[in-house]
């Protein structure tokens, strides 16, 4: 097979010896034919954009090589095509467990604002330590405290993590806490009682909290302010439908915690939820468009006469009224 025409040798440890061994980035035989040296420009630019049947492994090897082409053009459209894939498929990709760590640290410089990824990477076996570094010096500070709370750090890892962290002048053991204000009017005295205690919870305690704990810990978790607490707290696997359509129905709830159920496919198919995301004001305005459909008539009307909603909603509702008048 031909090689690539761009660098992707490097060493890692060897764990039987202490030593170090070369690590290549393998490339497929689907892969190989944009990366040859005799490879048209014309190829090489459509698989940067994407433009290519390659997928998975295949696809993220590929913008890897690309990505390092002394192309300018090749080299950046390939990096933004990386940055637009969808997170779930480049965790799946970090899921392979002897994924080169020049590959590992290429999708985590690139996908800094993805914590699906960044968690995916962060307890792959071969995360190099100039990644873990740079994940130290650029990362978020939320990022990195969900990162040093992941059930399957290595202890090694979060130690230079939060090193570096520090020497970046970044405070990770403080987070900003659920204000009294935020809690229900008719807050019980157990619910209060957790409320007190959550005050003096660090953040990483929060997330843990927020993740496993009961509907009193999430209701708590979900109003925080912390953005990484409150979406625990929705990623909580016991977590109601009737939890999140109090999220959906709250018009103060965080653009995070919206996205998220703006994706879930199973919290979707509550037509409640679909509803309250309509008129939420960070739903985005294709998504709540497109939701419209399920509405009644009667609540077309009421839309189409609503002050307080987009514009862009009210005309539609308007539409799909005369669009109905016509059909009768």
């Amino acid at each position: 097979m031909p090689a690539p025409d761009e660098p992707g040798v490097g060493t890692r440890p060897n764990p039987g010896d202490g030593q170090r061994q070369t690590v290549r980035v393998k490339v497929s035989r689907a892969t190989a034919p944009f990366l040859q040296s005799g490879a048209p420009r014309d190829l090489k630019l459509a698989a940067a954009r994407g433009q290519t049947e390659l997928s998975g492994l295949d696809l993220a090897t590929g913008l890897f090589y690309l990505g390092h082409n002394p192309d300018p053009e090749i080299k950046e459209t390939a990096r933004q095509t990386l940055r637009r894939l969808p997170g779930e498929d480049l965790a799946r990709v970090l899921a392979e467990p002897d994924l080169a760590p020049q590959l590992v640290d290429f999708i985590v410089r690139h996908r800094l604002d993805d914590l699906d990824v960044l968690e995916a990477a962060w307890v792959h076996p071969l995360l190099a330590g100039e990644t873990v570094s740079f994940l130290g010096e650029h990362a978020e500070p939320e990022v990195l405290v969900v990162l040093l709370a992941h059930p399957e750090a290595d202890s090694g890892r979060c130690r230079a993590l939060q090193e570096r962290a520090e020497k970046a002048g970044k405070a990770l053991d403080q987070g900003e806490s659920v204000r009294m204000s935020d809690l229900p009017e008719d807050v019980d005295e157990e619910a209060l009682s957790k409320y007190q205690v959550a005050l003096e919870l660090g953040v990483p305690e929060k997330i843990k909290m927020a993740l496993t704990g009961d509907k009193e810990w999430r209701t708590l978790f979900l109003r925080d302010s912390n953005k990484m607490v409150s979406t625990a707290a929705l990623k909580n696997p016991r977590i109601t439908e009737g939890e999140v359509l109090m999220v959906a129905r709250n018009r103060t709830a965080n653009d995070e915690l919206i996205r998220l159920i703006n994706v879930n496919r199973e919290w979707l198919k509550n037509l409640e939820i679909k509803k309250a995301l309509i008129v939420h004001p960070r739903t985005p305005m294709h998504k709540a468009l497109k939701y419209m459909s399920v509405l009644t008539e009667k609540e077309i009307k009421f839309l189409a006469k609503s002050k307080s909603i987009p514009q862009v909603i009210v005309n539609n509702a308007r539409r799909m009224l005369l669009a109905k008048q016509k059909k009768r």
